[in-house]
């Protein structure tokens, strides 16, 4: 599931990246709902297809009692194999994230509190670019570079301590890195919520109509 959710964010900045640095059609030319679609699939079928080498090699995985959950096995786990999962499921991701959200920041930053404001100035004197953004998508954007700065808080100790892992082909660790291991891997999925619900009025909305549900029914 972390190679899934880090592939989506990298896709998601990629997105960000066009439609906030590159003009609208361009956007549009890229990223229309057909493609969007399979590259949804694809995402999941090359997250699906990161432990098959791992099984046709004949390796099982088994209980890691610290992490409390099954890992690779220390025994059998083959440090090329490791390589190949920190590059294409790790290191590329990574690299596209941080490429395009610094590119994005750098467009946010630029405008400053007037970005809003400059951009249809711009667009207004030069309707041609078309590269005006709503209010919502900027909120957007702003959400999403809290959502991945969470997601990078939380996972860059557990890919550490798996390339660690990896390194040594054991678990040499102490059982209080692995503890901390599982916390922070948890803490990624259970902080999205939060944060739209911080950042996304629409978001904050909908939590109040649940939780007024429940209170109702309590």
């Amino acid at each position: 599931m972390s190679a899934i959710s880090l592939e989506t964010l990298a896709v998601t900045a990629v997105n960000r990246y066009f439609r906030v640095v590159h003009s609208r059609a361009l956007y549009q030319k890229i990223f229309n709902a057909k493609k969007i679609r399979a590259t949804i699939a694809i995402l999941w079928i090359i997250a699906f297809l990161a432990p098959l080498p791992y099984v046709v090699a004949g390796h099982e995985f088994s209980f890691h009692p610290a992490k409390a959950m099954c890992a690779h096995n220390s025994e059998s786990l083959l440090k090329g194999y490791g390589a190949f999962l920190v590059l294409v499921y790790v290191a590329v991701p990574l690299i596209l994230i941080i490429a395009c959200y610094t590119r994005v920041f750098m467009k946010v930053r630029k405008h400053n509190l007037n970005f809003i404001f400059r951009l249809r100035s711009s667009c207004r004197s030069e309707p041609s670019t078309n590269r005006c953004l709503s209010v919502d998508e900027v909120n957007v954007t702003y959400t999403l570079l809290v959502v991945v700065t969470g997601f990078l808080v939380c996972w860059t100790p557990v890919v550490v301590i798996d390339l660690i892992d990896f390194l040594n082909s054991d678990w040499k660790l102490k059982r209080q890195v692995y503890v901390s291991y599982t916390c922070f891997a948890f803490t990624s999925a259970s902080l999205n919520p939060i944060i739209y619900g911080v950042m996304n009025r629409s978001f904050r909305v909908e939590y109040l109509r649940i939780l007024a549900a429940f209170k109702f029914w309590s």
